[in-house]
């Protein structure tokens, strides 16, 4: 678990729109890649102020590396009064220890401002217990923002997460959508830009079976808000399969598709032929549908 150069590029931005307050609770504590002149930098050109004095944190000796900041310290930089941590374990000295498969302890729910899943929730089996915890800790009003791996992660955690899964369930469970982020991202976060598309609904239609650049390690970023209507056991139905076409049987009848069905069908049989036209159609077809580029971080 840790917040790069490109994470924290993303909070503050999100710190630009709707500044942080209050109380945060981590995940898990974060390991970060970056001191605080190069926070300093990043806050300028998003337009951020940070707070001067902070409050005293407790640094873990496995979370710095140089002359690094620790994860208190910036929670508290880009403008929180509290900033708390939960864990499986007290390797990292988190604030409170149990474990996410399980109810949170009642004593935590309604407590948190915002709530930090930067690289946990992969890790946590029980997905469907971690979203209704993380309901029940947050205030009314108050942010979870989602970082997490979503391809190329393989055996990283338990899961890697369509960004559908978060856009549909929170939609369901009444929830805001304020950001939706697809991350292209390579190891070498400190030399390598991440860039930043915009996610909606339909956007990776054309590259869900493939067509990303190989290579790269794929993120999402979300930042839901829970309002008075949100709830968390509402299950959902995922948005691709929901339009009309798949109400009832006349998408089989669609001439096009047909004769589409067919070309595939007779391209197949001439492997080196198919092998080529597949190529061109991944290289130029799909990469020029790619979501919105917004950023490089």
């Amino acid at each position: 678990m840790g917040i790069a150069k490109g994470a924290a590029r993303l909070l503050l931005d999100e710190c630009s729109k709707r500044p942080f307050k209050g109380s945060v609770l981590q995940l898990g504590r974060q390991k970060l890649f970056f001191n605080l002149s190069q926070l300093e930098e990043w806050a300028l050109l998003h337009d951020v102020t940070l707070v001067g004095d902070t409050p005293v944190s407790k640094p873990v000796r496995s979370l710095i590396n140089g002359d690094t900041i620790d994860d208190e310290t910036f929670f508290y930089k880009i403008g929180f009064e509290s900033v708390e941590s939960c864990d499986y374990s007290n390797f990292q000295e988190a604030d409170y220890i149990f474990d996410l498969n399980l109810p949170a302890p009642l004593d935590l729910h309604n407590k948190f401002d915002v709530i930090a899943d930067f690289g946990t929730t992969e890790h946590i089996f029980n997905l469907p217990q971690v979203l209704k915890n993380l309901h029940d800790m947050l205030k009314v009003g108050g942010r979870v923002i989602h970082m997490l791996p979503s391809s190329n992660w393989v055996d990283h955690g338990f899961y890697m997460f369509s960004p559908t899964l978060f856009h549909d369930y929170y939609r369901v469970n009444k929830w805001n959508i304020e950001t939706a982020r697809i991350i292209e991202l390579t190891r070498r976060h400190e030399i390598d830009p991440w860039r930043i598309y915009n996610y909606e609904p339909g956007a990776l239609n054309s590259l869900s079976s493939g067509g990303f650049d190989k290579g790269y390690l794929i993120n999402i970023f979300f930042v839901v808000s829970k309002n008075e209507l949100s709830v968390s056991s509402n299950i959902p139905q995922q948005s691709r399969y929901q339009n009309g076409k798949w109400q009832s049987n006349t998408e089989s009848l669609n001439p096009l598709r047909s004769k589409v069905s067919h070309i595939t069908a007779w391209l197949k049989s001439i492997p080196l032929l198919y092998s080529v036209v597949s190529s061109v159609y991944t290289t130029i077809f799909r990469k020029s549908r790619m979501p919105t580029l917004l950023a490089k971080y």
